[in-house]
């Protein structure tokens, strides 16, 4: 199943879907064939981009929503084999839950599945404002929410957004109606009569801008979302220094160069 950028190989998917710059193609497989996908790409002359690994504790390995990258050595695009959609596997159920696929063959005879025009936009929310936590970090990334406004705009997306909500956790509403208002704000997106409105929407508006245009602001809230993560990551810090004498050193000097 084509995930993300990988969409837009697809043309005429949705309006502009050939002008989005890809960095990476995501692949989703069934959790079962992530070896066999892999190996069918080694094959084919792609390689892992494994960088890092012996700093990754092994459990995380097998917890994560997709693999490591593999590179081609003629091609600038890695590839990413996701075994979820999400990482969040509550935000992954719900996605995949109601998730419907539609065939698609390229002039190469190798044939696709392609999600629901739903799953894409909320695929991009979440990921987006969730996953690369830039609800948190009050950054706009503006491939992103270009790819998003052309989606919301699809008939089936405005007609009924009431599906939408239900295949969200009831805490990502107020994600999902915040970033449409981006859409709306920014890209002249049709912002929906029938979805809720959040309370601290005009307030999220503003701190984006403001973050955008005052450095100092920028670098306040990637503290936060630091801050943020170090409860999680404490336990697995103090782990990684047992297991791994070298992990603080090679950190400490990621640290220092910025």
């Amino acid at each position: 199943v084509l995930l993300k950028g990988a969409i837009a190989l697809a043309t005429g998917h949705y309006p502009g879907a050939e002008d989005r710059v890809i960095g990476d193609l995501d692949l989703l497989v069934p959790d079962a064939l992530m070896e066999d996908a892999t190996a069918a790409l080694i094959q084919v002359g792609y390689m892992l981009d494994d960088k890092g690994k012996q700093w990754i504790l092994p459990s995380h390995l097998k917890q994560h929503h997709h693999g490591f990258p593999l590179v081609h050595p003629d091609s600038f695009v890695k590839v990413e084999l996701h075994r979820r959609i999400q990482n969040h596997v509550g935000d992954d159920t719900l996605l995949r839950q109601k998730m419907s696929t539609v065939p698609f063959s390229f002039n190469t005879g190798a044939t696709v599945l392609i999600p629901d025009v739903a799953t894409q936009l909320l695929h991009n929310m979440l990921h987006s404002q969730i996953s690369d936590r830039q609800r948190l970090k009050k950054v706009i990334n503006l491939r992103h929410l270009l790819e998003f406004a052309a989606l919301a705009q699809h008939p089936a997306i405005l007609l009924d957004t009431h599906t939408l909500l239900n295949r969200l956790h009831p805490q990502r509403h107020a994600v999902l109606a915040d970033y449409w208002a981006q859409a709306a704000q920014w890209l002249t997106t049709p912002y929906p009569a029938t979805l809720p409105r959040s309370p601290q929407q005009a307030l999220q508006l503003w701190l984006l801008q403001w973050v955008a245009t005052q450095p100092g602001w920028h670098r306040l809230f990637a503290l936060v979302d630091w801050l943020n993560r170090v409860p999680g990551r404490l336990p697995d810090f103090f782990i990684k220094l047992w297991l791994m004498p070298g992990y603080l050193p090679v950190k400490l000097r990621a640290v220092m160069k910025g």
